[in-house]
């Protein structure tokens, strides 16, 4: 079953993981659109302010996205 929810603290490294491969993988594909490694402090940014969201695939975290009001 597919969920969406808020991203929360716990959820900082698993989310680093998940940006860090797709980043490697786009580059593998000679698409740079974002710097390898991911900035964490950022990422930690976006989750304190409520903006990071996690898609979760059973239980396993799978892809993550931004909405900024």
């Amino acid at each position: 079953m597919i969920k969406i929810r808020l991203a929360t603290s716990n959820d900082r490294q698993q989310l680093v993981n998940v940006l860090n491969k797709a980043t490697l993988a786009l580059q593998q594909k000679g698409i740079c659109q974002w710097d390898y490694p991911w900035d964490v402090n950022k990422i930690i940014s976006e989750i304190k302010n409520n903006y990071a969201y996690v898609l979760f695939l059973d239980e396993e975290i799978v892809g993550t996205f931004c909405i900024k009001k």
